[in-house]
């Protein structure tokens, strides 16, 4: 049986005419009204046809009997939206393997399929009538999949009073971001069957790291630009947006200090130019060690800005910037280096020299919509308006799958099969960044020192990604809190990233033994 029929010249037509005429014509027939004939003329309807649906004959639709009932076909969909909500969608092939447990469990043979399993023309007519469309999904870590109602629920709960006190203008949300000098992939036109294209465009690995930071009132405050160096030249803060901070680090991330100058240098005066007397301030972001700096808990304290973190692995559904910025952001960056690359023609990385520009020319091109980007991202967190059911709503619940939605056994096996289902496998479980609520205002007691840190006895076993003597410079210094390795005393703590490679002191890394150790800065960043 060919995979797509298709209609051949001169055949005769099937169904050219619609149920509502084709209704009429019969109940003019009927009535005495028309005449067959006239009736046949009048609607274009063929006579027969109006006589077989006067009679009741052949009243179904035209072609081969479906093989699987409507019914049926609700229940295969419904659950593969609850596989869905629980991080499993089903790709093509995957729904053609469900198909088959769940026709096979009923004894069921079908004739047209080879071994029950369908094809996919099959797939594709189900998806049309079922409501499914392909879209391309998103990877993400188990740990992130872990987040449920009820983390959601407490985090909201513990900013409810706050934010129901905190004008919009006043409820501020703040994340680092890093800028890449890689254009990215993109569609072209080439001659069918052709098996490899490759277009000539200089990139490299390099990347800024920018502290970006917006409030839920629609207004993006001047962001802070980090290089990865050992000095900072004049050229290199020149031309950039009105109000950037520069600065710089061994590893070009923001550690302890470069938060602190950007929080004294940004953040703090522009909540004291727009605040009225002692307004309520709410300040919150990423659960990082390095933002957590002494002078920073106390000067929040002081000036009664609530200062807090978001849950855990949730930032792909609370933290605002993620939501609806760094991916409008990021795609235009890709059309102003490609731009840039065009006009200058220069190979390797970008100048330092050069990025300011580049950075003013983002900042002006998201400027008409970056009010409207911002409203709609805190709004889609659930932040404000304070609404956490947009949140919840997001979230898989076991109460909607069982009385809206059947799941089959057969999607069930499939599961098990195919997604390495166990239900007794241990995980490793890792030390918490901070010992408060996400939520609630991080106290002073909760924050412990550099010095505090730095002088922890030695009471872990050594890492199984020791420390060598033949370590550059860099790499004498913790990624996360820049503290040094060679006045350590607990030197065997220390652990080096699987994905950055960086090292990381023992109090960063909570102590962790795990072969396969990633930072925390990783983590956040997929």
């Amino acid at each position: 049986m060919v995979r797509t029929y298709k209609k051949k010249l001169g055949a005769r037509s099937y169904k050219n005419y619609s149920d509502e005429n084709l209704a009429k014509a019969v109940e003019e027939v009927r009535s005495g009204q028309l005449s067959q004939k006239a009736a046949a003329e009048k609607y274009k309807i063929n006579r027969t046809t109006i006589l077989n649906r006067i009679h009741h004959k052949h009243e179904g639709n035209p072609g081969h009997p479906p093989v699987l009932t409507p019914e049926e076909e609700k229940i295969i969909a419904e659950s593969l939206g609850v596989a869905a909500d629980w991080g499993f969608p089903m790709t093509k092939k995957d729904i053609r393997s469900v198909i088959e447990k769940f026709v096979s469990k009923q004894g069921r043979n079908i004739p047209q399929w080879h071994g029950n399993v369908p094809g996919y023309d099959f797939v594709n007519d189900f998806a049309a009538r079922n409501n499914l469309s392909h879209r391309l999904a998103t990877n993400i870590k188990i740990a992130r999949s872990s987040v449920g109602v009820n983390e959601i629920t407490e985090f909201f709960e513990n900013l409810r009073p706050t934010l129901e006190q905190t004008r919009p203008d006043l409820i501020y949300n703040y994340d680092e971001t890093n800028i890449t000098d890689d254009p990215g992939a993109q569609k072209v036109l080439v001659p069918r069957g052709r098996k490899r294209v490759e277009r000539v465009k200089e990139h490299s690995k390099s990347s800024i790291s920018i502290m970006f930071c917006g409030t839920a009132g629609g207004e993006m405050i001047p962001p802070m630009v980090v290089y990865k160096a050992k000095n900072l030249y004049d050229n290199w803060i020149q031309g950039g947006p009105s109000g950037t901070v520069y600065s710089y680090s061994s590893s070009g991330w923001f550690d302890m200090l470069q938060f602190e100058i950007w929080f004294f240098k940004i953040l703090l005066p522009h909540i004291k130019k727009h605040r009225i007397g002692d307004e309520k301030v709410v300040v919150m972001g990423d659960n990082l060690a390095s933002h957590f700096a002494p002078e920073v808990i106390k000067t929040v304290q002081d000036n009664n800005i609530y200062f807090t973190t978001l849950t855990p692995n949730s930032t792909h559904m609370l933290q605002p910037l993620d939501v609806g910025i760094f991916a409008p952001m990021k795609k235009q960056w890709r059309k102003v280096l490609d731009q840039w690359r065009q006009e200058s023609r220069r190979k390797g990385t970008i100048p330092k020299e050069q990025f300011p520009v580049l950075l003013k020319r983002l900042m002006d091109a998201l400027a008409p919509n970056m009010e409207k980007n911002l409203k709609s991202a805190f709004r889609a967190t659930g932040i404000h308006p304070f609404d956490p059911q947009v949140v919840l709503r997001k979230l898989p619940s076991e109460s909607t799958s069982e009385t809206g939605r059947v799941l089959d056994e057969s999607l069930l096996d499939f599961l098990k099969e195919t997604r390495g289902y166990n239900a007794n496998r241990i995980r490793h479980q890792r030390g918490k960044k901070l010992t408060h609520k996400p939520g609630a205002h991080i106290g002073n007691a909760e924050v412990p020192t550099t010095k505090e840190r730095n002088t922890a006895e030695d009471t872990q076993g050594a890492s199984s990604s020791k420390r060598t003597k033949d370590t550059t410079e860099d790499e004498n210094f913790c990624s996360i809190c820049q503290c040094d390795f060679r006045h350590y005393r607990s030197k065997k703590e220390w652990i080096c990233c699987v994905t950055c490679l960086k090292w990381v002191c023992g109090n960063c890394n909570k102590g962790s033994l795990d072969p396969s150790y990633e930072c925390e800065r990783c983590e956040d960043e997929d």
